[in-house]
């Protein structure tokens, strides 16, 4: 692929190990480089270490100001036991998702869920964090995967668990608009 297939500038030169970067591999930080206008130009590597720590402290400044926030709320951190109970809202049912960070399908149901909270008024929706199959929280509510659902009635009693839970959560989405 060359340059004006990908439309991005090239930050190192590649192509011969005589060329600015003095035979440095892209993987490490050369002493001297900089694109300006798609021209190499040398600059000390003291300089390129000052400019890089000011781009990531901008970058991590940025992250941390812009923070994702969750559409429904976690009752827990870490995998600690948790009590449902008073955060259900009486007289309303509610979806209590467990979900753990380093499961894939955990996050792409937490997607859904929070469009799916957005969209609907009638189901209180809750995030409990499960940090593994073994934590508490597991222990608590016989958590034997994630993602993993809880389902509670209007009464506050659990109606279903797990993958009836998980059936009822998927029919109620495909219900709302």
């Amino acid at each position: 692929m060359n340059q004006a297939m990908l439309n991005v500038p090239l930050t190192h030169d590649i192509r011969s190990e005589n060329s600015l970067n003095r035979g440095f591999s892209p993987c490490q930080h050369p002493p001297f480089h900089l694109t300006g206008f798609g021209f190499l130009k040398r600059v000390p590597s003291s300089k390129v270490f000052r400019l890089w720590g000011r781009v990531t402290t901008k970058l991590c400044l940025t992250f941390l100001l812009t923070a994702p926030t969750w559409a429904f709320p976690y009752i827990n951190a870490d995998g600690k036991k948790v009590e449902v109970a008073p955060n259900l809202e009486p007289r309303k049912p509610a979806v209590v998702f467990f979900h753990a960070p380093w499961s894939k399908t955990s996050s792409r149901y937490q997607v859904e869920l929070e469009s799916w909270e957005a969209k609907q008024t009638d189901y209180t929706v809750l995030g409990v964090q499960v940090k593994n199959l073994t934590s508490p929280v597991a222990k608590q509510y016989g958590v034997t995967s994630v993602p993993w659902f809880v389902i509670y009635d209007e009464e506050g009693q659990i109606s279903s668990c797990g993958q009836p839970a998980l059936q009822e959560v998927l029919k109620l989405m495909k219900e709302t608009p």
